[in-house]
């Protein structure tokens, strides 16, 4: 609120600007510079005190001076006092000010959610890829928020397209050789995008709660190519899977066939691992065949 000082200085202003001056009149004189003639209107004069006028000015300027400002809870109340910053009311409740000279800007602080993107950025190996994130945030310093930056909504939004854009392409869309990628790492990524954010925002009195991915897919220019480079992809981390188990398959066959002492040689044991890999690997069902000869 303002100061008491403040108060009287406007009011006695406002008096002192408001109060009528009568213009001067001039003297009549008759013709023969004789006796002057004063008529009854001149003998009423109106002679006004100066605490009257006061009283006047601060009942017809006190509503146009004096108001109330509601606090809501969760936002807080930037005030300007000519230009300059005055104070925050922060506590809600309803608070009697003088607005004479005051801005005043009420600032929200309950959490809010801001989406990012969808946009196209090119991940570590080159490939374009269409990803989009959801900031939570919200206003920690309501003086930074309303004076230090433009529009802090449009700032935060901005730094956080380009956040995303600078980490994003740090990762590439998904590796097999157990290297961080943006399918696997996502706690991560999300982690060190809201740490990076934080840094921005911490000019415009923003708290950064969170930043996480929220989709993530191959550019539609090349996701026909990708969906048939995973599905290849996919079959050959199959078949070797396969292939492994088979060959553990037939060698426990043939080390437990010497445990019951079943001898073969090189030739038998060549047919043996030929005929159950066949049987294994194949993708269609074997059919059996019965040699009869020697």
């Amino acid at each position: 609120m303002l100061s008491d000082r403040h108060t009287l200085s406007c009011a006695l202003l406002c008096a002192v600007m408001l109060t009528p001056r009568s213009p001067p009149q001039p003297m009549s004189r008759d013709i023969d510079m004789g006796q002057h003639d004063v008529g009854p209107q001149d003998k009423m004069q109106c002679a006004t005190s100066g605490l009257a006028c006061f009283t006047n000015v601060l009942c017809c300027c006190g509503p146009a001076c004096f108001g109330c400002q509601q606090v809501d809870v969760n936002s807080e109340v930037v005030m300007l006092l000519f230009g300059k910053y005055y104070t925050t009311l922060r506590s809600p409740g309803m608070y009697c000010i003088n607005k004479a000279g005051m801005t005043i800007k009420v600032m929200s602080t309950k959490r809010q959610n801001m989406n990012v993107g969808p946009q196209k950025v090119a991940d570590k190996n080159g490939n374009p890829i269409m990803v989009s994130g959801v900031v939570a945030w919200r206003v920690l310093n309501a003086k930074r928020a309303a004076l230090d930056v433009e529009n802090f909504n449009t700032y935060v939004s901005i730094q956080a397209h380009t956040i995303l854009k600078q980490v994003v392409s740090r990762y590439p869309y998904e590796a097999s050789d157990g290297q961080a990628s943006l399918k696997t790492e996502t706690a991560e990524i999300g982690a060190e995008m809201k740490s990076l954010l934080q840094v921005k925002a911490n000019v415009a009195g923003v708290m950064i709660e969170s930043f996480d991915l929220s989709d993530l897919s191959y550019a539609p220019e090349i996701a026909q190519m990708m969906l048939v480079r995973q599905q290849a992809k996919a079959m050959v981390d199959a078949r070797s899977t396969i292939v492994q188990g088979a060959v553990g398959i037939v060698t426990s066959a043939i080390s437990g066939l010497k445990e019951h002492g079943i001898e073969m040689d090189s030739a038998e044991q060549a047919r043996l691992t030929t005929s159950l890999l066949t049987v294994i690997c194949g993708e269609s069902g074997a059919t059996p065949t019965i040699n009869v000869g020697q």
